[in-house]
């Protein structure tokens, strides 16, 4: 071949201008035609996953698609309008091939639709089946009540709980009386899965309760769960057991300063302490403000109690007002005696003691029974306190000793604050406002100054004093303390008046001014 083309030489040919400018037309079409191809087409309609959608009539929905190729993302729209006038909810762009609407369904007919999209952008809407929606179920297991009668012992709170409902925000939670849960039931909100009814259920009778979810974003409720079987609220062990002072129906333990104790009673806010003078606690016999509300196990009254036989029980109350049974009761005597130790037998004669002067023999008076000699300037009559008494009241008296203490006009009285008197003469005026702010008594001496308390010389006389409590009264009549119901020891004599200490007036004698 080398020997062939031996001889052949090659050169530069240039071609005629035609022939250059047919070669730039054809070019130039086809560029053209290149420009006319057609664009890069849409992504295809997504095909429904029919496997993996769960729309059921109620609880969580769950849409899914088959992947479109070439696809990189969806959008999906849900709503209840056929034409997607309004959507509920849409999911924006996606890379999933399932969405779950991120707020719970509500009941009715709805809608769904899928696209794909790609860097063309977005296809053909697939429109899926429409689905229908029921009521959302209620919370689940419910409990006390729901699966059989229940009691719950007070104090112990009633505490209400359920299983949690999906997507639920809050729970709306009512109690009532009444299965049928009628206008003015109770009704309370929370966020857990568990409620304690914020004041107390009434006893002895069945409660019921029921509660539905709220869900999240559209607040709308599930159905009521029912706690139809019953609660039953008691109070075991709520009668206090009395403590002191014992139960003497006798008598024989007077007690003089009162003070009622018991047994504290679990859940207990408060006490109701019943007395009165009979064992069936009638109103007519029942003290003055009878029963005492307290807030201890130990009660002592504000003011004594006149001298007789009273019976007293105790009730335990709750925070809420409702009362538990009473206790048993039992019967105290009181008698004013002179302890003062709390919850110590009293001694029932109260009178004063320790009178001073006493008897003596005198021999300047033979024909009359022996009495010491008090001069006027010196004439002071003196006793023990007696305790609990608010004033003493003295008599003494001159007249016949056949008759003492019997004739007024033979007689003087005085009542003071004091344990010892001495003689005064009248006060011929005093300021009016003395009259009120002092309380009077219809013997003189205390709050009657217009009185004197001044023996006349010459004279024998017999004396005697009790002790008076104004803060005691008949406790089933009288509201306030005062001088118009007082009670009254015994007398110092002990009501034998020939017990009563016998004494001699003479006149006084004055000194004479020292001299210089």
């Amino acid at each position: 071949m080398n020997d062939v083309f031996a001889d052949v030489s090659f050169r530069r040919v240039r071609a005629p201008g035609r022939i250059r400018g047919a070669v730039v037309v054809v070019v130039s079409l086809l560029l053209s035609l290149l420009s006319l191809a057609p664009a890069q087409a849409a992504p295809v309609a997504p095909v429904i996953n029919m496997a993996a959608t769960s729309t059921p009539a109620s609880g969580d929905v769950v849409l899914a698609w088959l992947p479109v190729p070439g696809a990189s993302q969806y959008k999906v729209e849900v709503s209840n309008s056929a034409t997607f006038s309004v959507a509920y909810y849409t999911t924006g762009l996606t890379s999933a091939l399932q969405a779950t609407p991120t707020s719970s369904v509500p009941p009715g007919t709805w809608y769904w639709r899928v696209a794909a999209v790609d860097a063309s952008g977005a296809g053909a809407w697939t429109v899926a089946p429409s689905f229908d929606r029921s009521s959302i179920a209620g919370p689940t297991g419910l409990t006390p009540g729901a699966n059989g009668a229940t009691t719950i012992h007070y104090p112990t709170a009633p505490v209400f709980t359920w299983n949690p409902v999906p997507d639920a925000e809050s729970y709306t939670v009512e109690w009532s009386t009444s299965d049928t849960f009628p206008g003015g039931t109770l009704s309370g909100t929370t966020a857990a899965s568990s409620f304690v009814p914020p004041t107390q259920l009434t006893r002895g009778q069945p409660w019921f309760w029921r509660v539905r979810g709220i869900m999240n974003g559209t607040h709308l409720p599930t159905d009521w769960s029912y706690a139809l079987a019953g609660i039953t609220i008691d109070w075991p062990n709520s009668a206090p057991t009395l403590l002191l002072p014992a139960d003497d129906p006798p008598g024989f333990t007077p007690i003089s300063d009162i003070e009622l104790s018991w047994t504290p009673v679990d859940g207990a806010a408060t006490y109701l302490v019943d007395v009165a003078t009979d064992p069936l606690f009638s109103s007519a016999s029942r003290l003055v403000g009878s029963p005492f509300k307290v807030y201890s196990t130990i009660y002592s009254p504000p003011r004594s109690y006149i001298n007789g036989a009273y019976y007293w029980r105790v009730t335990a109350v709750d925070p809420n007002g409702n009362s538990g049974p009473p206790s048993g009761y039992r019967q105290f005597v009181r008698a004013w005696g002179p302890t003062s130790a709390r919850n110590m037998t009293g001694v029932v004669v109260a009178a004063p003691t320790g009178l001073t002067p006493a008897d003596v023999p005198h021999p300047s008076l033979p024909s009359a029974p022996p009495a010491p000699v008090l001069l006027t300037d010196d004439f002071e009559l003196s006793w023990d306190a007696v305790p609990r008494a608010t004033a003493y009241e003295v008599w003494l008296s001159w007249e016949p000793w056949a008759t003492l203490f019997t004739d007024n006009s033979k007689m003087m009285k005085c009542t003071t604050a004091d344990t010892h008197l001495t003689s005064f003469d009248a006060v011929a005026s005093y300021p009016a406002s003395w009259a009120t702010t002092l309380q009077k008594f219809s013997t003189a001496c205390f709050g009657l100054l217009s009185s004197g308390f001044n023996p006349t010389p010459g004279t024998p006389f017999r004396w005697r004093v009790r002790a008076i409590d104004l803060s005691a009264s008949d406790l089933t009549t009288y509201t306030p303390p005062g001088p118009n119901n007082p009670i009254y020891s015994q007398w110092s004599d002990g009501d034998v008046v020939a017990d009563a200490p016998r004494i001699f007036v003479n006149p006084g004698h004055s000194l004479s001014p020292a001299p210089g």
